[in-house]
């Protein structure tokens, strides 16, 4: 098993002369390299906050740090996917995610009148169910992972009744993507951690008193999902076709603080 494992990723033919070894080591270490970019990824998001506190308190106009939360529904789309010894040889399946949970929490910044930054921790949990090509049906009881983003965003000028619409972009890495299903009656864990994630999201916020924002927000979250190996049992498990991808919807809130000059 392990020469075979090792003749096919050591088949270079489709590499380009000269990066062949690149592609070996990148495959050999791959687990390696995604621990070390996620501690580099935590290094800057530590780094860009500290740069924003030493920034002159005393010039801050009053409410630009904010801490807030979000809680919503989440809906995952259709994978497809193969499998290594979880059924018989060459069966393959899809993966029909239920609504779920969404719930985050942020720490940001906003930068002049139309700009912030956060970073925000997320939790995804979604029920699903697993179709398989040999007619095995099997009941899935969480789709879960948690996502560290680093969001930017851009905020338009108010419309009617003070509301606010706002875009934006979000860079993250899932440290834990988990797929927990029930299987010919065994309940089976599997997963695919410590994965590179992105999300877009379009909102409208308004502001109540003096340090509160309320919004409601659309986002879509995507990851890049790969391999889910089996936690109990080797050489077993579920490869994704298809990325993760997924909508939800979600209401949150802002508490604004304030620095006096």
């Amino acid at each position: 098993m392990a020469q075979g494992y090792f003749e096919n990723i050591t088949n270079t033919s489709h590499i380009p002369e000269g990066f062949a070894w690149l592609y070996v080591f990148s495959i050999e270490y791959k687990e390696t390299i995604l621990l070390e970019l996620q501690v580099s990824l935590k290094k800057l998001v530590v780094i860009l906050f500290l740069v924003i506190s030493s920034l002159n308190i005393y010039a801050m106009e009053e409410g630009k740090f904010y801490v807030g939360t979000h809680f919503g529904i989440n809906s995952v789309l259709s994978q497809d996917f193969t499998q290594n010894e979880v059924l018989a040889t060459g069966t393959r399946g899809a993966i029909d995610g239920d609504t779920g949970l969404r719930a985050a929490f942020e720490l940001g910044y906003f930068f002049k009148e139309y700009f912030s930054m956060e970073v925000a921790f997320n939790y995804f949990d979604n029920s699903f169910t697993a179709n398989f090509s040999d007619g095995t049906i099997a009941d899935g009881d969480s789709y879960s992972t948690r996502i560290d983003f680093l969001n930017f965003y851009y905020h338009f000028e108010k419309l009617k009744h003070d509301i606010r619409p706002y875009v934006g972009v979000g860079l993250g890495f899932a440290s834990d993507v988990d797929l927990e299903l029930t299987i010919n009656g065994t309940r089976q864990t599997f997963s695919d951690n410590n994965q590179w994630a992105y999300q877009v999201m379009v909102g409208g916020e308004k502001q109540f008193e003096e340090n509160w924002i309320a919004n409601v927000e659309l986002g879509h979250v995507g990851i890049n999902t790969n391999r889910f190996e089996n936690e109990a049992f080797d050489n077993t498990r579920i490869n994704s076709v298809d990325n993760y991808n997924a909508w939800s919807v979600s209401v949150g809130i802002k508490y604004l603080f304030s620095f006096s000059k």
